[in-house]
């Protein structure tokens, strides 16, 4: 468990350094408790519940596909401004990624819960950074259309193929700065989340 440890602070260390490269696919240890606490101080609004439910969907379906918890969760807060939803997409369409978002004419896809917005998410950054099997039901839709499946391995790859944005790599790395940054970042899942 030691080396484990000293394994993946040397791991977090590197990305930290040059965040955009960090691999979309992978493991984090972050605690359900840490992202709550760093989401709530980025809204004060949020409603507590509804928040403990989007982190609960994003630590299951990351860890159940492999993907970088980190990585998914600010890519989530800067599309949807940490919940408070002030773009195109609403609260209501359970769409956390910008999801057929396509110009002003498009408010994007809509999710009949929080936990199916949460996995076509998770499985559409899946579908970027590996060519792996999905380990749940594929209900992406979009995952047809990722132009090279598996190829697109790095945050950095996200910008001009997720989003349009030259910065769009930037802005998550800062995001995923600010959460490593955090004053409640607790490493290792333990906490009160539950």
């Amino acid at each position: 468990m030691f080396i484990l440890c000293i394994f993946a602070a040397i791991i977090c260390i590197g990305a930290a350094k040059f965040p955009g490269r960090m691999d979309i696919a992978g493991i984090d240890a972050l605690s359900k408790d840490a992202l709550l606490q760093f989401l709530m101080e980025k809204n004060s609004n949020l409603e507590r519940n509804y928040a403990k439910r989007v982190v609960a969907a994003y630590a299951e379906e990351c860890r159940c596909e492999g993907i970088r918890l980190l990585v998914a969760f600010a890519q989530m807060c800067l599309e949807t401004n940490y919940l408070k939803f002030t773009g195109q997409v609403k609260l209501e369409q359970n769409n956390f990624c910008g999801f057929g978002v396509a110009g002003p004419d498009n408010d994007g896809d809509y999710f009949s819960t929080v936990e199916g917005g949460v996995r076509t998410h998770v499985q559409h950054l899946k579908a970027y950074a590996s060519k792996r099997a999905l380990n749940n039901p594929c209900i992406d839709m979009r995952r047809a259309y990722i132009p090279a499946i598996g190829k697109l391995r790095t945050v950095k790859n996200l910008t001009k193929t997720w989003a349009m944005d030259d910065q769009y790599d930037q802005l998550i790395a800062s995001i995923m700065a600010n959460i490593r940054k955090s004053a409640s970042f607790v490493w290792w899942g333990i906490g009160r989340f539950n």
